[in-house]
């Protein structure tokens, strides 16, 4: 492949693979997607401060760095290739069933000794083996590949590290190589697994900020917990000298979009609570999916990466984003919608390729095997690149099928991974969005949009030499800047947009429209309005810490109310399966008011069975729910549906608390990415009902009794003040 050559790295034609002293960490990368865990905790101080009960873990754990391959002990089943189509799962008998759970048993009690973090949950680090085993027992989901040895040795391992943070707190900072360390998700509270590599050189007690390297692994269809918090392969060579290397596990196979997104967020920010960490050296890479998750997350948050690396990239096509003039005037651009058309614009929050002017400012490596088919979604975004102006280097290697540990081998890579320095005060921010979930970069921050879903873009130049900021924008209706003193000397710097000039000193650096002209902002942000971490739609709720309310009361219609509760349910196993964690769930008569101002709340149910619903529903202007619901009657608007064969969905500022949502009868999305359409063989669909924006209205079929989902008869968003 030739790409413009002031793009692309030229190869010769004897350039061969050399895979050099170190293996990337695309191969352990790789490994992992295949539900594979390197463990190699080989730090022998470990053993001098920890509780006698850790001292064969560590002597296990030095005898596979000299030897350099794990004991059959310690590789309990799980294969370096992924099972083949057809073979029969691999479920352990009742009584190995029974003994599971005694040790499970157990072990908990012996978590329930260690200290205590915020949720009054055991340590992270240590619940992770307990959790992954109690997650496979729920699932009852047995892969072909034999488990069972896995989930005893996660306990095995789990009793040794409770062991060590018992004797001292302070253990997991002696370990060294690759190593699953967990955090505790403040969305729903379970404790997420992610892997750690520090470098040989590392010294905690070193002041020298370290580079950091997100690795993000790739899908594979048995991916889960109980796969990265055992070991089956060795490390014992440090990868990146001078650099901690983080794999999180992004709850599985969600393309870190939504829920697995905040995953990664949540593991930099518990690698930077452990350790001193450059800010402005974060580098994000990934392989195959977590390649797409590179191009996902770099391109929608560009201001957070010193560069980004993305290999055989894969992700879904994405339609082009509109721009807010294009869509019709008035309510009819929010509601009514096709339930495709709701799915389409909530699919651009993350549309990143749409998204390529982000390019601007930020270094870029793709990579790809010339034999892999995955090299045509390589070629879209470097035309994605081309048309938006933006730089970037992408090579191909010959003859290389989907292999990242090849496509990661090329010496350009590796220089790349440890080379570039985030400028953190640039003199020039480009920025794209079409959500304010994802609202700015650097010292630019987008506060309000002419129409979510549409193309956002903004452009500042500060020109401290004349004293001068430069802004152009489109589709924007209020944001701020925050230059560093050395950009825009405060009083001495005058501010121009989209012409209109603000001479200095100007009052404050927020600007607003009003009767379509700009002027510098009256106020703060609207609260009724949608801003940064409060635009919906109601799978944002989801992406931050939530808590699902069950009804006790006595229902207005008993069928409508049991579709209610059958979509809890529904929900919480599909959180159990694809999200690993246990849905946090509380009856209505249990909230409290730290509940109200902590989480977000989902409630289920109707006025009669949820009293949170019929709270909600009594409050006043101007934070009442735009919804009307009688016993006859339920609906948004002018329309009106039969209360007792429809029931209503939504997400709306929380009139509670300032900064959370409530939603009712709301799930995560339906229809996300449509993984099948890149990867085939991957299951990850979840079955839920139809997509939800903003608000929906099902209408239910009383004959199916909440068997089975509910149809979508009305839907759409609400505009940019909630209404």
């Amino acid at each position: 492949m030739k790409t413009p050559a002031d793009h692309s790295l030229a190869w010769s034609p004897e350039f061969r693979l050399k895979p050099g002293p170190h293996l990337p960490s695309l191969l352990a990368l790789r490994l992992f997607s295949l539900a594979l865990v390197v463990v190699g905790w080989t730090d022998g101080r470990a053993a001098d401060t920890a509780a006698p009960e850790l001292a064969p873990w560590v002597e296990a754990r030095q005898a596979r760095a000299k030897k350099g391959a794990p004991t059959a002990d310690e590789a309990p089943g799980l294969q370096p290739a992924a099972p083949k189509a057809g073979a029969p799962a691999v479920r352990p008998s009742d009584a190995t069933l029974a003994q599971l759970r005694r040790e499970l048993a157990e072990f908990k009690a012996q978590l329930a000794e260690l200290p205590k973090d915020e949720f009054g949950l055991p340590p992270a680090d240590a619940a992770i083996y307990a959790e992954s085993v109690e997650l496979q027992l729920q699932l009852d989901d047995w892969p072909p590949i034999n488990l069972e040895k896995s989930c005893f040795t996660s306990l095995k391992w789990g009793r040794a590290v409770a062991a060590g943070i018992k004797a001292d707190p302070d253990f997991m900072r002696t370990v060294r190589h690759l190593a699953p360390v967990g955090y505790r998700s403040k969305v729903d509270r379970s404790a997420q697994p992610y892997m750690l590599l520090l470098p040989d050189d590392f010294d905690p007690n070193s002041p020298k900020p370290w580079r950091l390297i997100v690795t993000l692994h790739g899908g594979y269809r048995w991916s889960r917990p109980l796969g990265t918090v055992i070991g089956a392969v060795n490390r014992t060579g440090d990868v990146h000298p001078g650099a901690i290397t983080v794999m999180p596990f992004g709850r599985a196979n969600t393309w870190y979009a939504w829920e697995g997104e905040t995953d990664v967020w949540d593991v930099i920010a518990d690698v930077k609570r452990r350790f001193r960490i450059d800010d402005n050296q974060v580098v994000l890479t990934g392989f195959s999916m977590g390649g797409g998750g590179a191009v996902l997350l770099g391109l929608t948050r560009p201001g957070a990466f010193a560069a980004v690396a993305p290999l055989s990239q894969a992700f879904y096509d994405f339609d082009p984003i509109p721009a807010a003039r294009d869509l019709p005037a008035g309510p009819a651009r929010w509601a009514p919608l096709l339930e495709d058309e709701i799915a389409r614009r909530v699919a651009r929050v993350y549309a990143s390729p749409a998204l390529a002017e982000n390019g601007h400012g930020l270094p870029l490596m793709l990579g790809v095997g010339g034999a892999d088919g995955l090299l045509k979604v390589q070629q879209s975004l470097t035309k994605a690149f081309d048309a938006a102006g933006a730089k970037y280097a992408a090579y191909v290697v010959p003859g290389v099928g989907h292999n990242g540990s090849a496509v990661a081998a090329q010496p350009e890579y590796q220089t790349f991974l440890m080379t570039h320095t985030r400028d953190a005060a640039p003199r020039e921010v480009t920025f794209a969005t079409a959500s304010l979930r994802s609202p700015g970069r650097a010292w630019v921050t987008i506060e309000g949009l002419t129409a979510h879903y549409t193309k956002a873009l903004i452009h500042a130049v500060a020109d401290p030499d004349h004293g001068t900021l430069t802004v152009t924008t489109e589709g924007i209706e209020r944001f701020s800047l925050a230059p560093p003193e050395s950009l825009a000397p405060r009083g001495r710097t005058a501010v121009s947009v989209n012409g209109v000039k603000f001479a200095a000193p100007v009052a404050a650096l927020t600007f607003e429209k009003a009767g379509g002209q700009w002027r510098v902002a009256s106020g703060p942000v609207a609260a009724l309005s949608k801003h940064p971490g409060l635009q919906g739609p109601v799978a944002d709720a989801f992406t931050r810490g939530f808590l699902c309310v069950r009804p006790t009361g006595a229902p207005w219609h008993e069928a409508v109310n049991r579709h209610a509760t059958a979509l809890l349910e529904a929900l919480r196993a599909n959180w159990l399966k694809r999200h690993f964690g246990d849905l946090p769930v509380k009856a209505d008569t249990e909230v409290t008011a730290e509940d109200r101002a902590r989480f977000d709340l989902i409630l289920f149910g109707d006025p009669g069975s949820n009293r949170l619903i019929a709270e909600a529903l009594a409050v006043q202007s101007p934070w009442a729910l735009p919804l009307r619901w009688t016993k006859d009657a339920v609906g948004f608007g002018e329309n009106k549906f039969a209360a007792d064969t429809h029931l209503p969905a939504l997400i709306y500022p929380s009139p509670w608390r300032t900064g959370r949502y409530v939603v009712v009868n709301g799930v995560p999305l339906a229809r996300g990415i449509p993984p099948a359409r890149v990867l085939p063989g991957l299951d990850m669909q979840p079955l839920m009902p139809e997509a939800v924006g903003d608000f929906a209205v099902f209408q239910t079929d009383p004959a199916t009794a909440g068997a089975a989902p509910a149809k979508s008869v009305y839907g759409g968003f609400f505009n940019e003040q909630w209404q």
